[in-house]
């Protein structure tokens, strides 16, 4: 298309100005979160349930108490489940999430102290993304403008934010032959989300792993016990604050909340079927990324969006972690540019805000699989047309 030849020859040349530095990205960059602090000061600073989740638990936080205990003594029904009648008020995210967002809630209690925290792993972000990009300055120019990091990271927000920061640390450290940090940021992710324990085994064969001619690889086992023990050790210590009391939230989350958000709608969902299929399917990505020896960028996004599609729980907002990577990782021409204009688009009318001009959040289910068709057939025939390895 006359269309798309144009975009791809426009980015190709901005990309060659010298106005694309990282000094006007910035500005640009604080301009568009101008702006969303001033839809934020109109419409509210705390208007969407997951909003109020936090900030209602950040509260138990500054006053030391234990809110998965509040929870879980707010009453359990005749099959031990917490209650859910006070949906706003339930601690249903892991330990390190409420402590991460605490810090500036100790100075001054507020949605706005709170919110700070998102900021700020959204600046890390766009930095990340254009230290592990590289030449291709664009990618952090999407990243400012994309609508599911503005719409629902920012303005909602969701804390999916914060994993994609640690998820692009990872990623760096690693590029920086900085493993060790590596892999603690990567179970600082896990310590917010359950998928990125599905990374480590991608982490530990970019790393330990070595392919030999034979049929077994070669194995580095002292670094092999040093990465799994930095990472289980700081998901203990994480995970320690709230002990016993999160592990029922944890359970109830991810293997008993089936929601109206999956795509488990359209098949027979058990949780045993939910894991059955997530793990054959990762096993078969494993073996395929050990015989293609792809790095860790293409690992790190293919593994995530697997883990990601077959959620029992999800909804776009999911999409936020994968969108960085998917920036970092993709080439510039016409499907790529295509997919990323629908994509936008699609996030956009799905997504709710608070402006009347949005489509009914029904439509998300068809808008998702779509969003999932797209993010596959990019990375794979990427990977296919380029044998994309670094």
């Amino acid at each position: 298309m006359l269309f798309l030849d144009y975009l791809v020859d426009y980015i190709k040349k901005l990309e060659n100005s010298k106005y694309l530095n990282f000094r006007n990205i910035i500005i640009l960059y604080f301009i568009s979160r101008l702006l969303i602090v001033i839809t934020l000061y109109i419409t509210g600073p705390c208007n969407f349930a997951d909003c109020i989740n936090y900030f209602n638990n950040v509260k138990y936080v500054v006053g030391g108490e234990n809110m998965y205990k509040i929870w879980i003594d707010t009453g359990l029904d005749a099959n031990g489940v917490p209650l859910m009648t006070d949906i706003p008020y339930q601690a249903s995210f892991p330990p390190l999430f409420y402590l991460s967002i605490s810090p500036f809630a100790f100075l001054k209690l507020s949605p706005w102290s709170m919110r700070l925290v998102f900021f700020i792993a959204d600046f890390l972000n766009l930095w990340l993304i254009y230290q592990l990009a590289g030449p291709k300055k664009v990618a952090s120019l999407a990243y400012i403008f994309t609508p599911i990091v503005l719409i629902q990271g920012l303005i909602i927000p969701e804390d999916e934010v914060l994993v994609a920061t640690y998820l692009l640390a990872s990623l760096y450290f690693f590029k920086k032959n900085r493993q060790r940090l590596s892999v603690f940021t990567l179970a600082l992710a896990f310590n917010h989300k359950i998928f990125p324990i599905v990374l480590l085994p991608l982490f530990l064969m970019n790393t330990v792993v070595k392919k030999t001619e034979k049929l077994l690889p070669k194995i580095d086992y002292k670094n092999l016990l040093k990465y799994c023990l930095i990472f289980i050790g700081t998901s203990a210590v994480f995970h320690a604050f709230y002990y016993p009391y999160w592990e029922v939230a944890y359970k109830i989350r991810l293997f008993e909340s089936l929601g109206h958000q999956s795509l488990w709608l359209l098949l027979p969902y058990t949780p045993r079927l939910n894991t059955l299929v997530v793990g054959i399917l990762l096993l078969l990505f494993f073996l395929y990324s050990y015989v293609k020896k792809l790095d860790m960028t293409s690992n790190y996004l293919i593994g995530s969006l697997i883990f990601v599609t077959f959620y029992p729980s999800l909804s776009f907002e999911h999409l936020i972690m994968i969108v960085p990577l998917f920036l970092v990782f993709t080439e510039i021409n016409q499907k790529t540019i295509a997919f990323w204009i629908i994509f936008s688009l699609m996030t956009l009318v799905t997504t709710p805000m608070p402006f009347p001009f949005t489509f009914p959040y029904d439509f998300w289910l068809p808008m998702m699989l779509l969003s999932f068709l797209g993010f596959y057939y990019i990375i794979f025939e990427q990977i296919k047309r380029s044998h994309y390895i670094l």
